[in-house]
């Protein structure tokens, strides 16, 4: 429950690591000071100018000064202004209604009814930086008024404000040192992803921590080792097969001179196969040095590729619709379709009327993804055996189409191709009934 609350990057944790500490600092130190210290300051001050008006009519009670004498003594030493009203009632009690703001007006009015045993009412909000208290005599009303500062404490808001600031200056450099440190980890990011796309990566210069910069050294070990290894497997499969054409070549050589002296049509079937599976190794290797990637119009390629193919015979609707380029690598991804159209075409139901054979291209896009679906309505795949059917130079049985069956290596190329682009190609149920591959590409 609590993940669906967390941020979901890297920095945001870290910044949730680093505020959450101090907000609750600042929570815990503003609770024990207003709890305390504040409460307790308020309250002396408030009692403070509560006596100090006790004593005022006290000494009003007592007539052993004048009027005039007492406002002097008020005004003078304690900082009060007084008036009194004949015959007349204390006003309603008016305070502030803001949070914090309010808690020195209560208080205020709590302190005085300690030490008025009067009826009384105070004005916190229409004197503007004065405080107005009245008080009811039994011969009319005392009004006071007094400087707010007798009642608010302003040490509390410089400490606020302080414990806030410092607080937004922490947070700030602890900001700029996060994104310092993090700034490795999202190149090294961006760099695995590119690699993971099929996209060329340069050399990286390790940086950051000694743990990022040890990640950052084993990553660029592991893209060379699985360069080397591609490399070394392409230079074998393409050295294998342009040796076998040598002997290939002659074998071709000596059953034109032979002529047609002896039947060797199987001989010729057989040496079409072994020159049809070379071509295959050879253009697998090729499929592993693919070329830069620009911009391309993919619908052109998919009409160009049923141009190609239209040869068989067979009608294939093209329903692709893409809405604008794409950096792809355009002759691989040429490959990469034409041999879905062609498998679609090897295992094409076994009917004389082509028109009932349905084969379908179609495309769908996303905000991250791009989509090349290929339909037919073949007898299609068991779902157990999608995996088999990516197997290099596995080739499924009832190939009932005059294409030839060919050696095994379309699927298993077509998948290589997707995945050199970052995406990958998905085989499930067509709702026409055969087989549906889907090549997914990202954007």
């Amino acid at each position: 429950m609590l993940k669906n609350f967390t941020p979901r990057t890297l920095f945001g944790r870290s910044m949730l690591i680093v505020v959450t500490p101090v907000i609750m600092l600042q929570i815990i130190i503003a609770i024990i000071f207003f709890n305390n210290h504040w409460d307790n300051i308020t309250r002396r001050l408030s009692l403070a100018i509560g006596g100090d008006i006790a004593t005022i009519i006290n000494l009003l009670e007592k007539k052993e000064n004048s009027k005039n004498e007492i406002q002097e003594i008020a005004k003078r030493f304690m900082d009060l202004r007084f008036t009194f009203i004949p015959n007349e009632e204390i006003t309603k009690t008016v305070i502030r209604k803001k949070p914090l703001l309010n808690i020195p007006d209560k208080m205020l009015e709590k302190a005085l009814g300690e030490k008025i045993f009067r009826p009384y009412s105070i004005d916190t909000v229409n004197f503007g930086n004065q405080v107005k208290i009245e008080v009811q005599l039994s011969y009319g009303v005392l009004k006071f008024l007094s400087n707010r500062k007798r009642v608010d404490s302003t040490s509390a808001i410089i400490f606020v404000l302080w414990m806030v600031g410092t607080s937004l200056i922490l947070i700030f450099i602890a900001i700029i040192f996060l994104k310092n440190q993090l700034r490795p980890i999202k190149e090294l990011s961006l760099v695995a992803d590119k690699l993971g796309k099929g996209i060329q990566v340069n050399n990286i210069k390790p940086s950051g921590a000694i743990e990022i910069r040890q990640a950052m050294i084993a990553f660029m070990a592991m893209r060379d080792r699985i360069k080397k290894t591609v490399e070394k497997r392409t230079e074998m499969l393409a050295g294998v097969s342009h040796d076998l054409r040598t002997p290939l070549t002659r074998m071709k050589l000596d059953l034109a001179l032979i002529g047609k002296k002896i039947d060797v049509s199987n001989l010729e079937s057989d040496v079409r196969s072994m020159e049809e599976m070379i071509n295959t190794y050879i253009n697998f290797a090729k499929e592993q040095n693919l070329d830069k990637r620009i911009k391309t119009d993919i619908n052109k390629i998919v009409k160009q590729i049923i141009k190609e193919i239209n040869i068989y015979g067979y009608s294939i609707e093209n329903e692709t619709k893409f809405s604008k380029s794409y950096f792809v690598e355009p002759n691989s991804l040429k490959r990469c379709i034409s041999n879905l159209l062609l498998n679609a075409i090897k295992y094409a139901p076994n009917n004389p009327n082509k028109r009932k054979i349905i084969i379908r291209i179609s495309s769908f896009e996303s905000e991250k993804q791009i989509h090349i679906i290929v339909d037919d309505n073949g007898p299609g795949i068991p779902k157990e055996k999608y995996n088999d059917a990516f197997v290099p130079f596995n080739r499924l049985e009832n190939t009932i189409s005059p294409v030839d069956a060919g050696v095994g290596l379309g699927l298993t190329i077509s998948k290589d191709i997707a995945r050199n682009h970052g995406g990958d190609l998905k085989l499930s149920k067509s709702n026409i009934g055969g087989l549906k591959a889907t090549i997914i590409l990202p954007i």
